[in-house]
C-alpha cells in the first residue's frame, strides 16, 4: 500500500507533488454516507508523503494542500513516521504483508487512538493550524497511533477496506542528482578538474544523469576546457563512450563537432565505432540545421545507411506527417534494399526540413549524394515511393532532388570516376586516416583532392 511513485517535478521549484486518497473515518455510519476526501501533499527536499487510500462506492471530494515550508515538511514527517531521517522510514512489518482481508481500528477504537489520516486533518484545519503554529500544541502522544508499531490498536474490526496507511521516502535520484549536479558545477568553475572528470567517470550509477544535468552549455565548456586539452588516452576515451555528444548539435557550431571528431581521430583511432554506437553521427546527418554533414564528412567516409539511421530518420519524419505515415513507412519498407530505403527517406526529410535553411539543404543532399556509390533516384521511383503523397509534392520534391544532385531518367551505376571516389574515400577511413590529411597525403592534383574532399565537382 506505500508504492513509491515519482511524481511530477516541477521544472523550477523542486516540489514533487503526489496525489492520494483520504478516507474520513468519522463517516462510517450505518447509512454509509458517501463522503471521503482526497488530498495532494509534497515535500520539499525530495521528502514525498505519500498516501493512498481506494474504496468502491464513496464519491471523492479533492481538497489540496501543498507542503513547502519548514514547518510544513518537519510537521507532517513527524505525523507520518515521527522522523525525518531517510534511515527511519520503513513502514511496520504487519501492514506491508497484509492482504485483502485487514484489520483497521473500529469506531470504537477512533475514541481513543488518532490515525496519522485524521491527525493530519485535525492540522488543515484553519483554527487548529493556527493553535498549532502559535501555540506550539499537538495531540497527546498517548493517543498517536504510529504507523511504526508493530501491532494496532486492540479494538480491532474484520474489514475489506484497506488500512489508512502513509509514509515518507526519499526519492532514488535524490543523492546521486544532486552529486551529478556538483560535479559538472565542479568542471565548469575548477581548472584543474581532471581528478573530478575520472573520478565521476568510474560511477556508473551517475552516467544516467549526463543528459539531464549536463545541458548543451556545460557540455560545450566541458568539451573546451578538458576534452581537447587532457594528455590522458584513456580518460578521453572513456568521455568519448559515455558523454551525451549529442548534445553539441544543439548549439549549431560546426567547429566544435569537427574538433571533436578530430579529437577521436587523433586519441582514439578507432574510436569512431564507439561514438557511432552512440548514434552521434545520426544525430549530426540528420539535426535540423543541416550544418553539420560535411564536418561528419571528413571524419566518415560516407553515412551509414543501418538501421538505426533509418529508425531515426522516420521518426523524425512521422512527428511532421503524423501516425498515417508511420505506419505507411512500414509498409513500404517490406521487401526492398535497405540503403536504397534509407535514402530515399533521407531525401524526404531533407526535403520537409528545407525551410530552416534552403541552401544548407540543398547542400548537405548533394553531399550525402557524392559520398554514396549507390545509384540516383529517377522521378518515377520517388512517384512510387510516395505515391501516398499528393502529386505535387511528389513533383515538388524531385525538382528539389534534381536541382541539388541532377535529373536523371535511369536507375543505373554511377560513374567510374565517383566510384573511385568513393572507394579511395573508404580506403582512408578503413586505414584510420582523417580525411582531409589522408588526401592531402595521396599526392594527387589539388583538383582531384578536392573532388575527393567532396568540397566541388571537377568537369
Amino acid at each position: 500500500f506505500v508504492r513509491n511513485l515519482p511524481g511530477n517535478i516541477e521544472n523550477d521549484s523542486e516540489i514533487a507533488i503526489v496525489s492520494f486518497h483520504i478516507l474520513d473515518s468519522r463517516n462510517f455510519s450505518k447509512k454509509k454516507k458517501k463522503i471521503s476526501y482526497s488530498a495532494t501533499m509534497a515535500l520539499k527536499n525530495d521528502f514525498l508523503l505519500f498516501m493512498e487510500f481506494e474504496r468502491t462506492g464513496y464519491k471523492n471530494r479533492f481538497q489540496v494542500e501543498d507542503l513547502i515550508s519548514p514547518p510544513d515538511i518537519v510537521q507532517h514527517s513527524f505525523i507520518v513516521q515521527h522522523s525525518l531521517t531517510p534511515l527511519d522510514l520503513e513502514i511496520s512489518q504487519s501492514y506491508r504483508y497484509m492482504t485483502k482481508i485487514l484489520r483497521i481500528p473500529s469506531r470504537k477504537a477512533y475514541n481513543r487512538v488518532i490515525n496519522t489520516e485524521e491527525k493530519c486533518q485535525k492540522l488543515h484545519a484553519p483554527t487548529r493550524k493556527r493553535l498549532i503554529y502559535k501555540l506550539n500544541l499537538d495531540l497527546p502522544k498517548t493517543r498517536q497511533w504510529s504507523l511504526k508499531q508493530e501491532s494496532p490498536p486492540r479494538c480491532t474490526t474484520s474489514c475489506i477496506v484497506p488500512p489508512l496507511i502513509a509514509g515518507v521516502v526519499v526519492r532514488d535520484v535524490t543523492y546521486t542528482s544532486r552529486l551529478a549536479k556538483f560535479f559538472f558545477h565542479a568542471c565548469v568553475k575548477i581548472d584543474d578538474n581532471e581528478k573530478i572528470m575520472k573520478w565521476f567517470m568510474k560511477r556508473n550509477d551517475l552516467k544516467p544523469y549526463f543528459t539531464e544535468f549536463m545541458n548543451e552549455n556545460a557540455l560545450s565548456r566541458f568539451v573546451d576546457r578538458m576534452l581537447l586539452e587532457s594528455t590522458d588516452l584513456e580518460l578521453v576515451k572513456t568521455c568519448l563512450r559515455g558523454l551525451p555528444l549529442r548534445l553539441l548539435t544543439h548549439e549549431q557550431n560546426p567547429g566544435r563537432v569537427r574538433d571533436l571528431l578530430y579529437l577521436a581521430h587523433r586519441r582514439g583511432g578507432r574510436l569512431e565505432r564507439e561514438i557511432l554506437s552512440c548514434h552521434f553521427a545520426d544525430y549530426c546527418f540528420s539535426h535540423y540545421s543541416l550544418m553539420f554533414v560535411g564536418e561528419v564528412l571528413k571524419f566518415l567516409n560516407a553515412p551509414h545507411l543501418c538501421q538505426g539511421f533509418l529508425k531515426r530518420l522516420s521518426e523524425l519524419i512521422s512527428e511532421i506527417r503524423h501516425e498515417f505515415y508511420r505506419s505507411d513507412s512500414a509498409r513500404s519498407m517490406r521487401g526492398k534494399n535497405e540503403r536504397r530505403y534509407a535514402l530515399l527517406q533521407h531525401l524526404h526529410w531533407t526535403y520537409l526540413s528545407r525551410s530552416h535553411n534552403p541552401s544548407a539543404a540543398s547542400e548537405s543532399l548533394q553531399l550525402i549524394w557524392n559520398s554514396v556509390p549507390d545509384p540516383f533516384i529517377t522521378c518515377s521511383e520517388l512517384f512510387t515511393e510516395f505515391q501516398r503523397l499528393e502529386p505535387e509534392e511528389n513533383a515538388s520534391m524531385y525538382d528539389f532532388y534534381a536541382e541539388a544532385v541532377g535529373d536523371h531518367d535511369d536507375v543505373e551505376p554511377r560513374s567510374l570516376k565517383h566510384l573511385c571516389r568513393c572507394a579511395i574515400r573508404y580506403q582512408l577511413w578503413i586505414c584510420m586516416q582523417w580525411l582531409p590529411e589522408g588526401i592531402e597525403k595521396t599526392g594527387l592534383p589539388a583538383s582531384l583532392q578536392s573532388y575527393l574532399k567532396l568540397e566541388k565537382q571537377v568537369q
